[in-house]
């Protein structure tokens, strides 16, 4: 679905040149060590382009579209992959505009994440809205508020002439609602984008980044205050064996978040590390308590809402 999106859009053409010339590169450090000519190197680097997953599926699909479609015209379809590249990756925005030297054109690319996130929120069907699709979108929204939430805020507050709001889309996507308890989907969306996050954390072992991801005088089971030296000697256990968290999108995906109702109000959440060999015997535990962090109903606007996660512990 995501590709899709991305077909439909404009090509954002700096971005997409820094991909093929990223590319170019590596594939040329490649010939030139297996000994191939100069002349040859050359002319497969001519017709290289920048990644167009699905490119025949896409491209068929909207010929025969188009062929009975006349009012098309000389419009064409535009597979690439910058927001799905960075999903793939679990790119951070300051991330991939480092690794592609992308700093004069942070706007170029800051603009082309919002064209995606609100076409996949105005363009796929609520009823078509899976669980994977949905922590596609709530990632790229929690990514875009990071960075700009002016952004958000112009689009998802709309008005009309007599200053009433117009809801746009769903609120599982664009609102935080009063009572989430009341909502589990929307619960269960925002709880793995929120562990996703301090998942990536964990896996960078940026540990004051992780520290950002819990609720403000977030405890463990025991009571005691979480530093980045807890966390630190939590995780050193599993470096000891392990040598990186697996943090590909198979590893994300829902069935690896588990959200539970202990009582009336309080909910469990735990994420499974997934490790290279894809053992899961690691997990994050976490209590989501709304009473002890409304923040979700009541944020500023244009405020990122505060993590609701009170990690319990980390381990077996």
């Amino acid at each position: 679905v995501l590709t899709l999106v991305e077909a439909i859009l404009e090509n954002p053409d700096v971005v997409l040149h820094r991909q093929l010339d990223k590319l170019k590169t590596e594939r040329m450090d490649e010939m030139k060590a297996q000994g191939i000519e100069y002349e040859q190197r050359i002319a497969e680097l001519e017709e290289m382009e920048w990644p167009k997953p699905n490119r025949d599926f896409i491209y068929t699909t909207f010929n025969a579209f188009a062929d009975k479609h006349p009012w098309i015209g000389e419009t064409n379809i535009r597979p690439k992959s910058v927001a799905r590249e960075m999903y793939e990756t679990f790119a951070s925005f300051a991330e991939y505009v480092r690794d592609y030297g992308l700093q004069r054109s942070e706007g170029v690319l800051l603009r082309y994440l919002s064209d995606v996130y609100k076409t996949l929120t105005q363009a796929v069907p609520a009823a078509a809205r899976t669980d994977e699709l949905l922590d596609v979108i709530v990632h790229f929204r929690q990514m875009l508020q990071v960075i700009d939430s002016s952004l958000l805020d112009e689009w998802e507050s709309l008005k009309d002439s007599t200053g009433r709001r117009v809801v746009v889309h769903e609120a599982v996507i664009a609102e935080k609602p009063r009572d989430l308890a009341a909502d589990p989907k929307a619960l269960a969306v925002r709880v793995r984008a929120e562990l996703h996050a301090l998942l990536k954390a964990l896996s960078a072992r940026d540990h004051a980044g992780a520290l950002a991801c819990l609720a403000p005088g977030s405890t463990d089971a025991d009571g005691a205050a979480w530093t980045e030296e807890r966390l630190a000697a939590a995780m050193a256990p599993y470096w000891a064996a392990h040598p990186r968290i697996d943090t590909t999108p198979a590893a994300r995906r829902p069935h690896n978040t588990i959200v539970t109702r202990i009582d009336d109000r309080p909910f469990r959440a735990q994420q499974r590390i997934i490790d290279p060999a894809g053992d899961e015997d690691w997990s994050i535990d976490c209590l989501v308590d709304l009473d002890a962090a409304p923040a979700n109903a009541a944020d500023a606007p244009g405020a990122a809402p505060r993590p609701l996660l009170a990690l319990q512990r980390i381990g077996t």
